[in-house]
């Protein structure tokens, strides 16, 4: 809880306990916008607003906001390892939020948003290490997908059943993937930071660029044709941007 509070206040978030002031939410919207383990949830000012952190040591807060402070709503056990990816959607189509967790120990932990119940946990289907999960509707069936990368492999999750519905002969190296449509086709690209572009029907790789894309990995149309192209950032905080469309690097 403490470290929680220290992020918030840190970051002049506002925390009731911390300061007098209202909740900064612009700030809040930076802080989302730039840590992937960290989510809002809901419409700010909202009953249903909430706000969901995962810290370094695998443990996943939740909190709410009353009378313009936050206050913890709910936090799980030690998820055993540290997250590799968090993320909250309607994963199965059934209309209410998932709150879902993938850990470097190979562990996926399905939570019901609201009630924090879990619904599903990968015990079947365990992993030595989950590099990242990235989620999108990737068929014609209603609910979403789960891409997975884990111990080298690449693995297309039903959102519904749970079950796999493909996985790669190829390795894959990489440690975080995007989803978006890059190319002319009507289908979304499973893009790795790695380099590598992968179409999200047929399963082949359909461009590798001359190096890795970056870091963190993010899209947007910087050149105006249409495609969105892929920004990479690295470690030393330079910046890649290539479009795969045309096959060139801009920048």
């Amino acid at each position: 809880m403490k470290q929680i509070f220290l992020l918030l206040a840190a970051l002049s978030l506002m925390a009731g306990e911390v300061h007098a002031q209202p909740i900064d939410y612009k700030a809040l919207n930076q802080l989302t916008e730039k840590f992937i383990m960290t989510v809002q949830v809901g419409k700010p000012g909202t009953p249903d607003f909430r706000f969901v952190y995962v810290n370094a040591r695998g443990r996943l807060f939740v909190y709410r906001v009353e009378k313009g402070s936050f206050v913890q709503e709910w936090q799980t056990t030690d998820l055993g390892s540290r997250a590799a990816s968090m993320f909250v959607t309607d994963i199965d189509a059934d209309g209410t939020l998932d709150l879902v967790v993938g850990t470097i120990g190979g562990r996926i932990l399905d939570y019901a948003m609201g009630s924090y119940d879990l619904i599903w946990e990968n015990l079947q289907d365990r992993f030595k290490k989950i590099e990242y999960i990235a989620h999108a509707n990737i068929d014609d069936d209603p609910q979403e997908e789960m891409i997975i990368l884990a111990d080298d492999l690449m693995y297309i999750y039903d959102g519904r059943n749970k079950t796999i519905e493909w996985v790669s002969d190829t390795q894959f190296h990489a440690d975080m993937v995007i989803l978006g449509n890059v190319d002319d086709d009507p289908q979304l690209e499973i893009i790795l930071n790695t380099g590598r572009v992968v179409d999200s029907r047929f399963h082949n790789i359909e461009f590798e660029a001359d190096g890795k894309f970056g870091d963190r990995i993010h899209l947007f149309d910087i050149n105006g044709d249409g495609y969105p192209d892929v920004f990479g950032e690295f470690n030393d905080f330079s910046i890649r941007v290539y479009d795969v469309w045309a096959q060139r690097e801009l920048w």
